[in-house]
């Protein structure tokens, strides 16, 4: 496996994955912003103005709508799929949920990690070699090939 891995740039990769768990919020918003916009046309017999047959306003909320959730999901199913993996990669997958998706500080994290695990304390600096060993496993197992950045060859 390391000669697959060797090949990627460890430290872009882990830049990208955090980068694109980041994003996790502005999605979600997105998603419930369209949500709330998306409503049924209005039929009132009067005419209206000729629009492109292609898409109408509409489709196109619903297409955003629709892109948005997906992005939700795409990370929502992949910190899942970590969690099944194995007993370290569930606590990778619960400590990018706590921080990425749930927003937590990163205090709050080491509490939380500390109490499910039965760690008794979690120190901040070991929670950050974890981060990145969790937003490493997050880019391998993520089918968005983005993430995981190529070594420059000189």
């Amino acid at each position: 496996m390391d000669s697959v891995f060797g090949l990627l740039d460890r430290k872009q990769t882990i830049k990208n994955a955090k980068q694109f768990l980041y994003e996790y919020r502005d999605w979600q918003l997105e998603a419930a912003r369209f949500s709330f916009s998306l409503q049924s046309p209005m039929m009132d017999g009067m005419p209206k103005a000729q629009s492109d047959p292609r898409h109408t306003r509409q489709e196109d909320k619903m297409i955003k709508q629709a892109t948005a959730k997906m992005e939700c999901e795409l990370r929502l199913k992949t910190i899942q799929l970590m969690s099944s993996i194995d007993d370290q990669n569930a606590f990778l997958a619960d400590l990018l949920e706590y921080r990425f998706i749930n927003h937590y500080t990163v205090k709050k994290c080491c509490e939380r990690l500390a109490e499910k695990y039965d760690l008794g304390y979690l120190a901040e600096r070991t929670y950050n070699d974890y981060q990145k060993q969790a937003l490493w496993v997050f880019a391998i197992v993520c089918p968005r090939d983005t993430l995981r950045a190529k070594k420059v060859r000189r």
